[in-house]
């Protein structure tokens, strides 16, 4: 992503949006790939940019959870009728492919490579981003 921070910062937000809404049919290699490329963009020292990062993280971190919910309390999801069997929905792994461990230390990466005056003005979002 290019050009000032304003429209990284708009663009970011987008991406998340897009991630939260359509995220039964976003593959994980794709998931991981933007958390990757998220993670290089939070080191940056615009507070913007900085704040939509986190703000994706936290959907990324949403929409893991409810893919793991529904896989394993399927009963109090109700299954949309778009969502048949041969959908990428079914075919998600609960656990992160890479494995939970790389993909934590990706998400706290991106907390710790921050900058410091990011790293103070964000700290309710980041806690809450930890806590989850």
């Amino acid at each position: 992503m290019g050009g000032d921070a304003a429209t990284v910062r708009c663009s970011l937000l987008a991406l998340a949006t897009a991630v939260y809404e359509f995220s039964a049919f976003v593959p994980d290699l794709t998931l991981e790939d933007l958390l990757d490329k998220v993670s290089k963009l939070a080191t940056c020292s615009s507070r913007e940019v900085v704040g939509s990062c986190l703000s994706f993280v936290a959907v990324f971190i949403q929409v893991r959870m409810t893919i793991f919910l529904k896989l394993v309390f399927p009963c109090f999801f109700i299954q949309k009728k778009f969502r048949n069997s041969n959908s990428k929905f079914s075919q998600v792994n609960p656990v992160f492919r890479t494995g939970r461990k790389d993909v934590l230390e990706k998400v706290v990466g991106v907390v710790v490579n921050m900058n410091d005056d990011c790293k103070r003005h964000h700290r309710q979002l980041t806690s809450r981003i930890l806590t989850r």
